[in-house]
């Protein structure tokens, strides 16, 4: 068999593999992600907190490729805060508690020299928005509507369900179909039929959760269609930015995937990319229609 016939069936096998680990992820942490956030509560904090925990140490694998040292457990400590001020409340308002954090960062870099400063007080101050901030609005959007019991929760597990629609969508489209790149110098996968095949699953997904929420209500938001699609379509556009923009920092550090520890997936950076970009889109939306 010529080398390169090797390589295909080579490939091929590689590539079934991760579709079947991708599968297995799906069918057994999937259910146990939408348990936590329909629970809420201590559980949904849990969950995000082990978000931002995982995806921090994957952070910091990037800093680290760059040569760029912060102080992980500050780091850590400052992001999870926002998540642990809201929980706790009524608490501090978010811009004195960041204020606080910020002014508690720039102190602690005065006592550890000049070499590297900008970088370090720039990395940290990155990890601690996209990861403790941008997460926090997982926790605001399970708090919305608390008149109605478990009204949040059944919002996080319809913004899971549809991204994950997005990315399926997006995944078998681009490896089906996918032949125009949009950005090859950023993530050379992706490409404009991914990209419309994971808008059109996110939109699917939306529709026919609609349907469904009736008969599997409370586990999903009594709300109209166009609402419904919306939330689809945010997750379409918006979730593949996200995607692309954690392409963007592994790409300038060098390393293809933020981690191992999803099978099929990559990491924790990897896996809740999309939702971390969408969760403030959708909670603003979703506490728009709700005012």
């Amino acid at each position: 068999m010529e080398p390169s016939a090797n390589r295909t069936t080579l490939k091929a096998k590689l590539r079934f593999t991760k579709i079947e680990q991708r599968v297995g992820v799906a069918f057994t942490l999937g259910p146990f992600l939408l348990l936590l956030c329909y629970l809420g509560g201590i559980w949904l904090l849990i969950l995000v907190d082990l978000i931002i925990l995982f995806g921090l140490l994957e952070f910091r694998r990037m800093w680290e490729a760059k040569g760029i040292g912060i102080n992980r457990a500050l780091v850590v400590i400052l992001s999870l805060s926002f998540g642990w001020n809201s929980f706790l409340g009524p608490g501090i308002s978010s811009s004195s508690l960041f204020t606080i954090l910020f002014l508690a960062l720039l102190v602690f870099e005065l006592f550890r020299g000049v070499k590297g400063a900008l970088y370090r007080i720039s990395a940290s101050l990155l990890g601690i928005f996209y990861l403790g901030w941008l997460a926090t609005y997982l926790l605001s959007i399970g708090e919305l509507n608390p008149e109605v019991h478990h009204w949040g929760g059944s919002a996080l597990i319809l913004i899971f369900l549809v991204i994950w629609s997005v990315d399926t969508g997006a995944y078998f489209s681009g490896l089906a179909w996918g032949s125009h790149k949009i950005t090859p110098h950023i993530s050379p996968n992706k490409t404009w039929e991914g990209t419309i095949g994971g808008l059109l699953g996110g939109i699917f997904a939306s529709l026919l959760l609609w349907f469904l929420s009736s008969p599997l209500h409370p586990f999903l938001p009594s709300l109209p269609l166009n609402h419904y699609l919306v939330v689809g379509g945010i997750a379409g556009v918006g979730g593949q930015v996200g995607d692309v923009l954690e392409s963007l920092m592994k790409r300038d550090s060098r390393i293809k995937d933020a981690s191992s520890l999803v099978p099929g997936h990559g990491g924790v950076l990897d896996r809740f990319d999309s939702l971390l970009f969408i969760a403030p889109l959708e909670y603003y939306y979703l506490k728009l229609i709700l005012s």
